[in-house]
């Protein structure tokens, strides 16, 4: 091709046909000008398209790490042994039994262990972690972006400060009264129960019977955290999955 307008040249040239030479290499400049648009345009085409399929590979698995994340929330409120909404349960239970002077019945044990307990769901954050190294703005959607780096500045920040408001009131003040006042019992089918040294000297401990009810708040605190924490990230995961599917 290069041969061949370079041939036409020479011919115009040798032919003393200036006008038309100059048209000529006027026209020979915008076809080369075109051609290299075209060139940038497929090029830019192209790497839209790969920067989509970032996008789209990133999104996907943040996606995978809510479901992770979902499921292990649902496990500390609810599902393993020791969950969250069994723990503040036998907290009231406690509360009520000392402060109406009922007598010591053997599944107080249970629920004397169980006020003790307390645990911290895994928030996985590799595909976050992955998109903040790529960069924030590979996400077109400013929406999206924002309500990600929301869910995993803000709301899981806020989570973990709930839980170490409630590990510190465990550490700073329940520990104690479990060393000093209870004896830790293993049953036969390896259920473990908090026996009360005194019960009759535990009934108007008034000072562990505040401290339970300081730990119930904090727990129920802790419960509104996870719960908030858990609607936001059913509501991300729709909205990158609608995003996605548009």
């Amino acid at each position: 091709m290069i041969k061949f307008f370079r041939r036409i040249r020479y011919q115009l040239m040798s032919e003393n046909k200036t006008g038309k030479y100059f048209k000529y290499a006027i026209g020979e400049i915008l076809l080369v000008v075109i051609g290299i648009l075209i060139a940038l345009q497929i090029n830019n085409w192209n790497e839209g398209k790969k920067a989509k399929a970032k996008e789209r590979e990133a999104l996907l698995e943040i996606v995978s790490d809510l479901d992770y994340s979902l499921n292990d929330l649902d496990k500390v409120v609810n599902t393993q042994n020791n969950n969250l909404t069994k723990n503040i349960n036998s907290l009231k239970i406690v509360i009520k039994v000392l402060q109406t002077d009922q007598k010591y019945h053997d599944s107080l044990g249970t629920h004397f262990n169980s006020t003790n307990s307390y645990d911290e769901p895994y928030f996985k954050t590799s595909g976050y972690n992955s998109l903040s190294s790529i960069g924030m703005d590979l996400v077109e959607d400013s929406k999206i972006r924002s309500a990600i780096g929301q869910f995993y500045s803000a709301a899981i920040s806020d989570t973990e400060g709930a839980f170490s408001e409630l590990k510190k009131d465990f550490h700073e003040y329940m520990l104690d009264f479990i060393r000093k006042d209870f004896t830790l019992l293993t049953l036969d089918k390896g259920q473990k129960v908090l026996y009360p040294n005194n019960y009759e000297t535990l009934k108007v401990n008034k000072e562990y019977i505040q401290s339970l009810r300081i730990f119930l708040a904090l727990n129920e605190s802790y419960l509104n955290s996870l719960n908030d924490i858990k609607d936001e990230a059913i509501q991300l995961k729709k909205d990158i999955e609608t995003y996605l599917n548009d």
